[in-house]
């Protein structure tokens, strides 16, 4: 069963997918990235188990959709009627999620965030508890500057056969990048040129619109316009 789930969020994260580089997931280490731009749509995973929700702790309950739920006492007594209606109950037990985070739900470490990235269709993964020792816990709290909540530490289990997913392999990723930004690059480009030259652009007598025009041109035009209108709307609509 699926336990692992990236979703949307319109919060900072360091996760985040960019509609014109063919939503590939991106991982930023260092730093949130804040939701300013229609490129960067921010992201965060949460891993679920069985087990049983806990006061304070966080879950997830299918009748309320994808929003994450603070758990308090009348959930955990209604666990058994929401099960009994057909509502699933999840308890998150990691997430990449600042606010979790700060609330004492454990962080995905960046080695499995890393792994993830390159196979972002993997739905379920395993997890151990370990022996926990001072060092870690002084670690962990130097990069999150909180605890978690409770007492042991969830272990992600890598899979160790990677998926082989040629649409996220690094090579791919690189082709699929730089073919991506020449794009944008001759998407902006030809906005500027319509911006300078858009009277001419009308002007069927002009040599520009019959540049414009031509089969080609107008073909590729036509092709840049159905692909980025989501994102240009505004630049070329009336192309």
């Amino acid at each position: 069963m699926k336990n692992l789930f990236l979703l949307p969020t319109d919060k900072p994260s360091r996760l985040f997918i960019n509609p014109l580089w063919e939503k590939q997931l991106r991982f930023v280490k260092d730093e949130l990235i804040e939701k300013k731009h229609k490129e960067r749509l921010t992201q965060n995973i949460y891993i679920t188990s069985d087990e049983e929700i806990v006061l304070n702790g966080y879950h997830f309950n299918s009748k309320y959709g994808d929003e994450p739920q603070k758990t308090n006492q009348r959930d955990i007594d209604s666990r058994k009627y929401w099960e009994e209606e057909d509502y699933y109950i999840s308890k998150i037990i990691l997430t990449t999620d600042d606010l979790l985070i700060k609330d004492g739900v454990q962080a995905i470490d960046d080695d499995f965030i890393e792994w993830f990235v390159k196979n972002p269709s993997c739905e379920f993964v395993k997890t151990e508890l370990l022996n926990v020792n001072d060092t870690l816990w002084e670690e962990y709290f130097k990069k999150y500057g909180v605890y978690p909540k409770y007492p042991y530490y969830e272990k992600i289990i890598i899979p160790q056969e990677e998926q082989n997913n040629k649409l996220y392999s690094e090579q791919y990723i690189y082709e699929k990048d730089l073919y991506n930004d020449k794009v944008e690059i001759s998407v902006l480009a030809l906005i500027e040129i319509k911006r300078a030259f858009g009277a001419l652009i009308k002007d069927e007598k002009s040599y520009v619109h019959k540049v414009f025009m031509d089969d080609y041109v107008h073909q590729a035009l036509k092709e840049l316009k159905k692909k980025y209108a989501e994102y240009f709307d505004e630049q070329i609509k009336d192309w």
